[in-house]
């Protein structure tokens, strides 16, 4: 059975640039108690959302209104309007077969990497 529960999580797949409410500036991104602050976002306020990412690091969101490299976390923001979960479950699996997929190619040829390669690059990109 589908769910038809609405949320207010940013929906990262979804490519309409829309307005989308900081709700939190720090975090614990690493959960080791370390907290972080995006001093460039100010809680409570409203953003341009332009484009959203999967990333290996999590779901990412990019502003009009603050540039960044690398993006945001999408759980320190929240949509407006609120959407059926299952839009967000649906894409979030189409996106994920489609890395597997990728990785499956990726053995299949003979490429794989080592746990260090992956280390090497996660550290490149943070």
């Amino acid at each position: 059975m589908k769910s038809t529960e609405k949320i207010t999580a940013v929906n990262v797949f979804n490519p309409n640039i829309r307005k989308i409410k900081c709700i939190e500036n720090e975090h614990d991104y690493l959960g080791d108690g370390t907290v972080f602050c995006e001093d460039n976002l100010e809680k409570g306020k409203i953003y341009t959302f332009i484009r959203g990412e999967m990333k290996s690091y999590g779901a990412m969101v990019f502003l009009k209104e603050v540039s960044s490299q690398y993006g945001f976390q999408a759980y320190l923001f929240e949509e407006l309007e609120s959407y059926n979960k299952q839009i967000a479950a649906e894409a979030y699996e189409k996106w994920l077969k489609k890395e597997l997929e990728m990785a499956e190619e990726d053995i299949s040829k003979g490429r794989v990497y080592t746990m260090e390669e992956v280390q090497e690059h996660l550290d490149r990109i943070r």
